[in-house]
C-alpha cells in the first residue's frame, strides 16, 4: 500500500506492522508526534498516533496499547532525542521512528495524485532500518475486551471533596492489587482471571462468550466482580463503598467506569489478566481526577472515522457547553483528526449495550470485494450509515418508495455522526414536510406518489433545519451514457464530504455510496445501494444478489436522464 525505505538494504530481524490509516497519514502529512501500538524487542504493531510529543494521547487509548515510537521531520539524531525523552515512560525496547520529508497537504492535491511517501525511513534504535508491513484494519488482530465497574461514591459532611473521592476509591484500587480471585461476569458465563494456561483466544472460546457491538464494533462485554461466594460463583455487582459509621451521608454519585483493553489473541492468559487489571487501575485513577459531587464523567467509547483504534474519553459536560467544545477541539488536534466533523459528541459514541439489535443493517459495504477497476482508486462513503429498502418498518412501499428509502439512508448518516438527535423520518413525515413547504398539494400526504432528487433535497434541508444548516448540491439532466464523466465529481464528493448520494431517473431512485475511478483510462464503476430490495437484512444475501454491487456505467440506462443529490457535511464539531 505504501513503501517506506531508506534506500539501503534492510537486513534487520525487527518486524513492524503499521495500520494503513497511520501509514497514509505519515505519507501525506507534514507533522510530528508519537506512534501508539503494541511492541516488544522484535515486534512493533503500530495502530495509532498523536500530534503531540507528549504521552497525553496514550491516556485516551485502550489498555494494551502504549507509545511505541515517534515520527519526526529530520534526522535520526532528532528521532533518537525524542525516543530518549519518552523512553523513561515506555521503556527502551521496541521503539521505532519514522523520518518523513515535508510533503504536500492532501487537500491541495489533484484526485489522481500518488499519495506514496518519497523518502520516509522506519528505524529502530536497536535494529537500525527495519522492514514495514502495511495492513488495513490492523486493530482487528486484537480481541477487544470491554470491562465495566459500577462505582458508587458516598459524599460525607466530613472531609474535603478530594478526601471523599480518595476514601471511596481506595477499596477499588486495593482490590485491583491481585490480592484475591477476580471474575469477569459475562452474559453466558464467568471467566476466571487466574494464572491459567493457554492464550486469550482459548480463554474466550472456553467461556463461549460472543462478541457484541454496534455498527461493526465488536467487543467482549464483561463486568468485573471482585468478590466470590463460597461456591465460587460471582455475586451481583459487589464493588461498592459504604460510609464510615458516625459520618452522615449527604449524597451519593454512581457511575459506570469502562475500560477497553486490546488483547493479542495469542497473548498468554496470565499476561492478559495483568493487562486488564492495569487498565482498570488506570481508569479509576482518571475517575479520581475528574469526578465531583455535582459532576460525574461518562466514560464513553468512540471510533473516530479515519482513526484506526477506539478512544475512551470521560465526558463531564453537555455537548453544547463551551467547555465540552473546547475539549473536543483538544481531542481532534491531539489525534490528528479534522476540525470539520463531530467525532466526540455523545451521539457519536459506540452503542455498547442495546435493548435490541439494530433494526437496519449498518455499513454492508465493509465486507464487499474491491471494485476491480484496473489502476483505479476507490472513493467510498465516510463513516456509518444504515441501509433502508422496501417493506422495512412494517410499511408497504413496494413500487413507489425507493426515493424515500434513499433519503432515509442519507438521514441515518447525519444521525450516526452526531449532527442531530432526531429520528429518521417516515414516508408520511417526508410528505408532510413537502406539503408544509408548499411544494406539494394536500392530497400528497398519505399517498403513494413517487418523488425525485429535487424534492428529497428540500425535505432533507427542512428536516434538519433546527439542528444545523444543511447545504446540498445537484447535478441535473445527466444522460445515462454520460455518467462516467461525473466520476471525478463523485470522487471529490466522497473524499471531501463523505455523505451518501441519491440519484433518480425514469421513476427509480438509488443510493450511490462509492466510485472507483481510473483518471488516466476513464474506467469507472459505481457502488450502488439499491432500495428496491425486498427481503431479510442479511449482508451476504444483499451482496450475492447484487442489491449492493459495484455497477458498470451501463447500469444507468443511456436513454434516461438522471439527477444526483449530493448533501454536504456541516463543518462543525
Amino acid at each position: 500500500f505504501f513503501f517506506f525505505s531508506s534506500g539501503n538494504a534492510i537486513t534487520s530481524t525487527m518486524s513492524t506492522t503499521v495500520d494503513s490509516h497511520v501509514a497514509q497519514f505519515l505519507a501525506t502529512t507534514a507533522a510530528e508526534g508519537l506512534l501508539f501500538g503494541a511492541h516488544n524487542t522484535v515486534l512493533a504493531f503500530v495502530v495509532g498516533l498523536s500530534l503531540e510529543a507528549a504521552t497525553d494521547g496514550a491516556a485516551l487509548l485502550p489498555g494494551g496499547l502504549s507509545v511505541c515510537g515517534c515520527f519526526v521531520q529530520g534526522s535520526r539524531e532528532k528521532a533518537a532525542a525524542v525516543l530518549s525523552r519518552v523512553g523513561c515512560d515506555v521503556g527502551q525496547e521496541g521503539l521505532v521512528a519514522v523520518l518523513q520529508p515535508a510533503q504536500t497537504n492532501p487537500d491541495d492535491r489533484d484526485d489522481d495524485d500518488d499519495d506514496a511517501p518519497r523518502n520516509a525511513v522506519l528505524w529502530h534504535r536497536g535494529h537500525g532500518d527495519v522492514a514495514l508491513d502495511v495492513v488495513q484494519h490492523a486493530a482487528e488482530a486484537f480481541t477487544k475486551l470491554l470491562l465495566t465497574v459500577p462505582v458508587c461514591i458516598h459524599w460525607l459532611n466530613a472531609g474535603t471533596e478530594e478526601q471523599n473521592v480518595e476514601r471511596a476509591l481506595r477499596p477499588y484500587l486495593r482490590q485491583l492489587g491481585l490480592e484475591q480471585a477476580e471474575l469477569l461476569h459475562t452474559d453466558s458465563d464467568s471467566i476466571l482471571l487466574a494464572e491459567a494456561q493457554g492464550t486469550v483466544a482459548d480463554w474466550f472460546a472456553a467461556a463461549g462468550q460472543k462478541s457484541r457491538g454496534a455498527g461493526g464494533h465488536e467487543f467482549k462485554m464483561c463486568e468485573l466482580l471482585m468478590d466470590v461466594t463460597a461456591a465460587g460463583r460471582p455475586t451481583a455487582p459487589t464493588m461498592s463503598y459504604q460510609p464510615l459509621p458516625g459520618h452522615p451521608e449527604i449524597s451519593q454519585t454512581c457511575v459506570s467506569v469502562r475500560a477497553l483493553v486490546y488483547l493479542s489473541k495469542a497473548m498468554p492468559q496470565v499476561d492478559a489478566r495483568t493487562m486488564c487489571l492495569h487498565a482498570l487501575h488506570h481508569v479509576l485513577q482518571r475517575l479520581q481526577k475528574t469526578i465531583t459531587e455535582t459532576c460525574a464523567p461518562d466514560f464513553m467509547v468512540f471510533q473516530p472515522h479515519g482513526y484506526p483504534t477506539h478512544v475512551v474519553a470521560p465526558l463531564t459536560l453537555s455537548d453544547d457547553h463551551p467547555g465540552q467544545l473546547k475539549e473536543r477541539q483538544r481531542l481532534h488536534a491531539l489525534l490528528g483528526l479534522p476540525l470539520t466533523r463531530p467525532m466526540f459528541r455523545r451521539l457519536c459514541a459506540v452503542a455498547l449495550h442495546q435493548a435490541k439489535p439494530h433494526e437496519h443493517l449498518r455499513c454492508p459495504h465493509l465486507s464487499l470485494a474491491p471494485a476491480g477497476v484496473p489502476g483505479g482508486r476507490e472513493y467510498i462513503v465516510q463513516g456509518l450509515y444504515e441501509y433502508y429498502h422496501y417493506l422495512q418498518d412494517a410499511f408497504d412501499d413496494n413500487g413507489w418508495g425507493c426515493a424515500y428509502r434513499s433519503l432515509q439512508t442519507i438521514c441515518s448518516w447525519f444521525l450516526l455522526h452526531g449532527y442531530s438527535a432526531r429520528h429518521v423520518p417516515s414516508h408520511r413525515e417526508i410528505q408532510q414536510l413537502l406539503f408544509d413547504m408548499k411544494v406539494m398539494q394536500a392530497d400528497f400526504v398519505g399517498s403513494r406518489q413517487w418523488i425525485g432528487s429535487m424534492e428529497l433535497g428540500w425535505a432533507l434541508q427542512n428536516w434538519f433545519q433546527k439542528d444545523f444548516e444543511l447545504e446540498t448540491s445537484y447535478i441535473t439532466n445527466i444522460p445515462g451514457q454520460d455518467m462516467p464523466a461525473k466520476a471525478r465529481e463523485l470522487a471529490r464528493h466522497f473524499r471531501t464530504q463523505g455523505t451518501p448520494v441519491m440519484i433518480s431517473g425514469n421513476l427509480r431512485a438509488h443510493t450511490i455510496i462509492g466510485v472507483a475511478f481510473n483518471a488516466k483510462t476513464g474506467d469507472v464503476k459505481f457502488l450502488v445501494l439499491d432500495p428496491h430490495y425486498i427481503g431479510p437484512d442479511d449482508e451476504k444475501i444483499i451482496q450475492d444478489k447484487g442489491w449492493l454491487k459495484w455497477q458498470p456505467p451501463s447500469f444507468f440506462k443511456p436513454q434516461c436522464d438522471f439527477t444526483m443529490l449530493l448533501p454536504k457535511a456541516p463543518s462543525s464539531l
